[in-house]
């Protein structure tokens, strides 16, 4: 019987040539490690990394139902615009009055776009898979903010940032939505983009964060950092 395909990142050639080892999960084949899971920790911790996640399934759900749509589905609580929450499955932010951004687990996008449809019944409410067409690319560790600071105009001290935060704004001249999600005391941001710019993108936080020995980590030590904190 053949093996079925597995999908690919749009930074699948970037890990390729940085010299990443691949395993296949949920449907994809993404970085398992780089320089080792040991090294890639220590840099997490002390520094900066940076990590693909791009296979994260990702939805927008608009119309001016949407908000009542989503409650009932994912009882999710009423959102202020511009911040995330993780309720039932999904992530998710607030874009708009009328437009919802959902992050959901690599290979659930389609179950739960069945599940909104479902729920919306009849309701003005249009939910699109652009799954395919973005990268995701997260920063982790204590110079997150620092590096961020360095490729986008926005301020991403605490108080102005704080985790859970979510905006829309350029990053390295590349529109992106940011999402502030932490993984314990280490910050660490989202960087939701258009597919085509991913490759550049990363090869720009990459430069940017060489003065603290930026590194990429792979899916095993990210595992082990969601690990420790659980």
């Amino acid at each position: 019987m053949p093996t079925a395909a597995r999908k690919r990142s749009p930074l699948h050639r970037v890990a390729r040539d940085m010299g990443a080892t691949f395993v296949d999960h949920d449907g994809w084949t993404i970085p398992d490690t780089y320089t080792g899971p040991d090294a890639e920790l220590t840099a997490a911790h002390t520094g900066v990394v940076l990590l693909d996640e791009s296979p994260n399934g990702k939805l927008l759900v608009e119309g001016d139902a949407s908000e009542a749509v989503l409650s009932s589905a994912f009882q999710l609580p009423t959102l202020d615009i511009g911040t995330s929450v993780w309720s039932n499955r999904v992530r998710a932010v607030r874009l708009r009055p009328d437009l919802f951004y959902l992050a959901v687990s690599p290979g659930e996008e389609t179950k739960i776009l069945s599940e909104i449809r479902s729920g919306a019944d009849g309701s003005f409410v249009t939910c699109t898979d652009i799954t395919q067409g973005r990268a995701e690319i997260r920063t982790i560790g204590p110079r997150s903010p620092e590096l961020m600071s360095k490729v986008c105009g926005l301020d991403f001290s605490n108080d102005r940032f704080p985790n859970g935060q979510a905006l829309q704004s350029s990053v390295a001249k590349t529109n992106q939505l940011i999402i502030r999600r932490d993984i314990g005391e280490w910050p660490a941001y989202s960087l939701i983009g258009a597919r085509s710019f991913g490759a550049y993108l990363w090869s720009v936080l990459m430069e940017a964060g060489m003065e603290w020995d930026i590194q990429p980590i792979g899916r095993s030590a990210h595992r082990t950092l969601e690990e420790s904190i659980s």
